[in-house]
């Protein structure tokens, strides 16, 4: 069961994306706190390596700050967890967003990122193209497509991290 089953659908948006890259690739770069600062975030974004404390365990921390590239003193900080972990299948992460003084409250956003591997054509029978679905909420439905064109930024990115690996 997911912590969105039981949101309502006007409350949540969905982004799907299809990587040409096995689902096991997908999930380390999803949760390697090496690789993670290397992709995360909307264009203009960089997550702030010292700040990664990733742990991709049910229940294990998944905390960074974001650092926006013009204007470095700006950071956005993230504060998370792990509510389901399925090596290369999904990931459900629990977001606390930040009060005032930028520390975690008592208001939950989840995203599930679900990794399907896509049928392959080639002769050795091993998927190559994972398909990621993102599901995120609650949230309001006026922030919803700033949250998927935020979200298929840093998929671009993440992308063109997957396609500078061996």
């Amino acid at each position: 069961m997911s912590a969105l089953d039981p949101v309502p659908a006007n409350q949540t948006w969905t982004l799907t994306r299809e990587l040409p890259h096995s689902a096991q690739q997908v999930f380390a770069a999803l949760t390697d706190p090496d690789a993670l600062p290397r992709w995360y975030g909307p264009e203009g974004w960089t997550v702030d390596p010292a700040s990664v404390d990733l742990d991709p365990t049910e229940g294990g921390t998944r905390s960074f700050h974001m650092v926006l590239d013009q204007d470095p003193a700006q950071r956005a900080p993230i504060h998370g967890r792990h509510g389901a972990v399925v090596a290369d299948r999904l990931l459900e992460i629990h977001e606390f967003i930040p009060d005032h003084l930028g520390q975690p409250s008592q208001h939950v956003v989840v995203l599930r990122c679900q990794l399907d591997p896509v049928a392959s054509t080639s002769d050795d029978d091993a998927p190559h193209t994972t398909r990621l679905t993102l599901t995120q909420g609650p949230l309001p439905a006026e922030v919803h497509e700033h949250a998927r064109q935020a979200w298929a930024s840093t998929l671009d990115r993440l992308a063109a991290h997957l396609a500078e690996q061996p």
